[in-house]
């Protein structure tokens, strides 16, 4: 077999006048516009670390990334148990439980009731702070979210970065239709 056929020529290098007009070109298609790749990165962003590595497909949180997201929300809960935790505080456990319950629709009704309980405590103590009274749990929230805290973890333990993220963009979709954002 002849290779001599089979391979491409050598490139020329570029003049001045060549450069130039590529660089005139680049924002022309619509991988070169920055407004189109923000986007897209946006949109995107979560899958990128499986696409670059897949291994990260199928493991399990290891214990230092544990840690790293059990710490948040318990300080949070703390805080709001002593009535001093903000908007912030308890967004997070809501956001959290939120994440939860899609990933608990595939394993058990009770375990979606007791997120749901802790969900409506939180929305609960968000609507009693919007009339004036201090940011804080009242009797039921004492009792469901701690709940809703142990369900959290045993579904961050035994499910792949993965899965809660797919479980996170479909929470975050759930909560913008919900609020009626397009």
């Amino acid at each position: 077999m002849n290779t001599s056929t089979t391979l491409a020529a050598p490139q020329q290098p570029l003049n001045r006048a060549q450069r130039r007009a590529i660089q005139q070109r680049k924002g022309t298609y619509w991988h070169h516009k920055p407004e189109v790749m923000q986007v897209l990165n946006q949109q995107y962003r979560h899958l990128a670390k499986y696409v670059l590595n897949p291994t990260e497909v199928s493991r399990t949180y290891d214990e230092a990334e544990l840690v790293d997201l059990r710490i948040n929300i318990e300080q949070s809960w703390d805080l709001l148990k002593r009535f001093e935790g903000t908007d912030g505080a308890v967004a997070l456990l809501e956001q959290s439980f939120r994440h939860a319950l899609v990933r608990a629709e595939s394993i058990s009704v009770t375990l979606i009731a007791d997120l749901q309980a802790g969900i409506d405590a939180l929305e609960r103590m968000t609507a009693r702070a919007s009339k004036g009274h201090k940011l804080g749990p009242d009797a039921q929230a004492l009792l469901s979210v701690p709940q809703a805290m142990m369900i959290y973890d045993e579904i961050l333990i035994n499910s792949s970065p993965l899965q809660m993220d797919q479980a996170r963009v479909e929470a975050d979709r759930r909560k913008a239709e919900k609020d009626g954002a397009p």
